[in-house]
């Protein structure tokens, strides 16, 4: 699945599970979407990227579930409580023996143009490919693309750009933190994250 379609499924799951609660009082109508928004992304990102749609479907009531044994308020739960769940149903991986190079790796599925996550197209993960000469800026553009008209699908053309406009601030201010000379290295293979690039 892509980006966009697990956004989806996993906007609609939670929207049916929080049907349940009151929203925050204090949340105006415009927060309680960015906070549903938010919800959905920290859910998302802790799921492998590689299940199928029944898969991820079970996954998101898993958590869910987990978090109906121990929540007693009347209102959404926090975003906190949702990672938290997320960390508790996740499987349990195998200790890797060998140490991997995720921007190397992230790097090499840029250029084949697969699905990585956000971090990777703006933020830390994206400026420390760039500063060490793995892509270069051309490289994301139809990433950023993608995530843009996914927002403005959902969201509508105001707050895609409002979105689109954090990010890019958090890039830039990723991009100034730590400075370095570029370097090449080689570059393993591996398996999918989350978003692929837009093909507008």
């Amino acid at each position: 699945m892509d980006y966009r379609a697990r956004m989806k499924l996993v906007t609609a799951e939670l929207n049916r599970f929080l049907r349940q609660f009151a929203p925050p009082s204090h949340l105006r109508d415009e927060d309680r979407l960015e906070r549903l928004r938010q919800t959905a992304e920290s859910i998302n990102h802790r799921i492998e990227a590689e299940l199928d749609g029944e898969a991820l479907k079970e996954r998101v009531r898993g958590i869910f579930r987990t978090i109906m044994e121990t929540h007693r308020g009347k209102e959404w739960p926090a975003v906190a409580v949702f990672v938290s769940a997320a960390g508790n149903v996740a499987p349990k991986k195998r200790q890797e023996s060998v140490d991997l190079d995720s921007a190397a790796i992230n790097a090499k599925r840029i250029q084949s143009g697969k699905s990585v996550g956000e971090n990777w197209i703006y933020g830390g993960g994206a400026a420390e490919m760039l500063r060490r000469g793995l892509i270069v800026e051309g490289d994301l553009d139809g990433y950023r693309s993608s995530l843009f008209f996914g927002d403005r699908n959902t969201y509508g053309e105001v707050r895609a750009a409002e979105y689109e406009a954090e990010r890019r601030k958090r890039h830039r201010q990723a991009m100034e933190s730590s400075p370095r000379k570029p370097r090449k290295v080689n570059i393993p293979d591996t398996k999918g994250m989350v978003v692929a690039p837009s093909r507008h």
